[in-house]
């Protein structure tokens, strides 16, 4: 069957509402990596899901190092308007 096939006369419109729930969404990438077999171990010996909680660590680091940049931004950008009304 091709595209051009497909009935979707009886696929109700997508609202507003429901219009974000999409947009939103986050897309995962499939890698492959080295990992140290001890911090492995210790990421499996909790509840079982260790590539979600892999996830969640290096998210946080890097949330933790974006908002440091935009705190250095903030101050440098304080120090240049302090200077200009000097």
């Amino acid at each position: 069957m091709k595209d051009k096939d497909i009935d979707f006369s009886d696929i109700p419109e997508m609202t507003g509402e429901e219009l974000p729930i999409v947009v939103q969404t986050e897309t995962k990438t499939r890698i492959t990596t080295f990992i140290d077999s001890d911090v492995l171990l210790w990421l499996k010996s909790g509840d079982g899901a260790y590539q979600t909680q892999l996830n969640a660590i290096l998210r946080a680091h890097y949330q933790q190092a974006i908002n440091q940049k935009i705190r250095q931004s903030a101050v440098h950008e304080q120090a240049n308007t302090s200077e200009k009304q000097s």
